[in-house]
């Protein structure tokens, strides 16, 4: 490595890098590596009304209050009756409630009840105010800011939605009753917003998805560069998804992680990594993650890639994740 001198009388001397230094920078001791890691649904159980971030071990080197590099997920928890006012610095937020029911001001307020998800853009001021007791799933793009040094503007770029649970799930259910749908590797919604009909996604900076993994199945590895962060809404016995950095000759995942599912928890599936979501039950699995794709979208790097349906060699000796 060698030095270059700034260009102006002061100023920062700049670095200059061989290309095999510096063109991977992702790597240990450098720009860490995310690795797999989950969630218990117990950390919302019980307590005060409180919001409680979802953060990864300190090794993977991400900012605080980060979940991933560029968004932060936390769990809502309100008793009834009380309020919880949401913090700021995101230009985008995505709400699922897990359950209970309530509003989100200022006015005019926004109900909200069960099975319900809410994306709101930068707002001066937001709280939420519970009925009953409730829980909430957040994901808002604030880590990502704060990289990129930069402040919401003060006009929101989209209008607030709200789409209903039972709107989702009369949708859900209609693409899950396609003839194609018993061959398809995703049974599946995604949640797009009217003001963003390029990308077809939630909001500028988040993907959205609710889906379900049909009873018996194993769905064939996929992957893509952004990073998911999973909401498990039904996990019967059995649910799991195996991740790993690689495949076998057969289109396998090799020495995959397994994450096994909680209705209630969250995990977080590193980007580039393969995934394959498990549910050798007889009942029906649902998951509902939300990315950073919808930047990843918008420049053309999302790259999504699937392999054909795996054998059973794919659920074999897989090693016991977080």
């Amino acid at each position: 490595m060698t030095s270059a001198t700034a260009g102006a009388t002061t100023g920062t001397t700049g670095q200059i890098w061989s290309y095999a230094e510096a063109a991977n920078p992702v790597r240990r001791g450098l720009c860490e590596p995310l690795r797999p890691c989950s969630w218990p649904a117990s950390l919302h159980g019980t307590g005060p009304t409180a919001r409680l971030p979802l953060l990864p071990p300190a090794d993977q080197g991400l900012a605080e209050g980060a979940t991933s590099p560029a968004l932060a997920a936390a769990f809502l928890r309100l008793l009834p009756g009380e309020s919880l006012c949401l913090p700021q610095g995101w230009t985008s937020l995505f709400l699922y409630v897990l359950q209970g029911d309530g509003t989100l001001g200022p006015a005019p307020s926004l109900s909200w009840d069960r099975g319900d998800a809410l994306v709101l853009p930068v707002s001066p001021r937001l709280t939420l105010h519970a009925r009953t007791e409730a829980v909430l799933y957040a994901v808002d793009d604030s880590p990502l800011l704060r990289w990129l040094g930069a402040i919401p503007a003060q006009g929101p770029r989209f209008s607030p939605v709200r789409f209903d649970a039972d709107h989702l799930e009369r949708h859900l259910r209609q693409v899950a009753g396609e003839s194609a749908a018993a061959r398809a590797n995703r049974v599946s919604i995604l949640l797009g917003h009217p003001d963003l009909p390029t990308t077809r996604t939630v909001s500028p900076s988040l993907w959205a998805m609710l889906g379900i993994v049909a009873p018996g199945s194993v769905q064939a590895p996929h992957r893509h560069q952004s990073v998911a962060l999973d909401l498990i809404l039904s996990a019967p016995p059995g649910s799991h998804t195996l991740v790993g950095e690689r495949l076998d000759a057969e289109g396998q995942i090799m020495n995959p992680e397994r994450i096994q599912w909680e209705s209630g928890g969250a995990f977080l599936t590193p980007a580039g990594w393969w995934h394959s979501h498990v549910n050798p039950s007889d009942q029906e699995a649902r998951l509902l993650p939300v990315q950073d794709a919808g930047l990843h979208s918008h420049l053309r790097s999302l790259d999504i890639q699937f392999m054909p349906a795996p054998g059973p060699a794919a659920v074999h000796q897989p090693r016991q994740g977080p």
